[in-house]
């Protein structure tokens, strides 16, 4: 049995190849997009858990500072004393481990280079340098309720890279001695 020689070498035609490319890229593309579009929302969520642990931390971090104040100031950048501003000034004058006992402790909060950065002095002289304490923030401005009662922070998260719109956040805290004086107002302006 003789096989003529166009039968057993026969191949795929121009046309089937050119077919079967098509098909290839069109596969490649198809699984090219669906990396690219998981990609993406890995970013996205990334982002978004970014911004929910540096507001976590630092909602924690004011909040338990200004329950624990002994009492507000809040001031502008030539440290006048105003109703709201851009700067909190914390003041403890209870015993602490920082401070010698006769030196009034405070915490100041700011925004600068966008992040939130924190100071601390003893009796008005500054130890360290302002570190920042939550990057991510574009904005942070407190209100003033009384300077014993306590602050609506408003904060603007931020993200540099562009995965997310900026956002605006709003929080209250009173300081502990004055909780129910605190609650009888925001419940007026409600």
């Amino acid at each position: 049995m003789h096989r003529s020689k166009s039968t057993s070498q026969r191949g795929f035609s121009l046309v089937e190849l050119m077919v079967a490319l098509v098909v290839g890229l069109l596969i490649t593309l198809g699984a090219f997009q669906l990396f690219l579009t998981g990609k993406q929302a890995f970013n996205h969520e990334l982002a978004m858990a970014e911004r929910q642990a540096s507001l976590r931390f630092l909602v924690d971090s004011i909040s338990y500072n200004i329950r624990s104040a002994s009492y507000t100031d809040f001031v502008d950048g030539e440290g006048n004393v105003l109703s709201d501003s851009d700067e909190l000034i914390l003041s403890f004058e209870k015993d602490n481990s920082i401070c010698p006992s006769d030196d009034v402790y405070q915490v100041k909060y700011f925004a600068s280079d966008g992040s939130i950065k924190m100071s601390q002095s003893c009796g008005g002289a500054a130890f360290g340098s302002a570190d920042s304490i939550v990057l991510g923030v574009g904005a942070i401005n407190f209100y003033y309720f009384d300077s014993a009662l306590g602050v609506r922070v408003q904060v603007t998260m931020h993200d540099d890279q562009g995965r997310l719109p900026d956002e605006v956040f709003n929080f209250r805290v009173a300081n502990r001695s004055a909780v129910g004086k605190a609650l009888e107002l925001w419940g007026e302006e409600s």
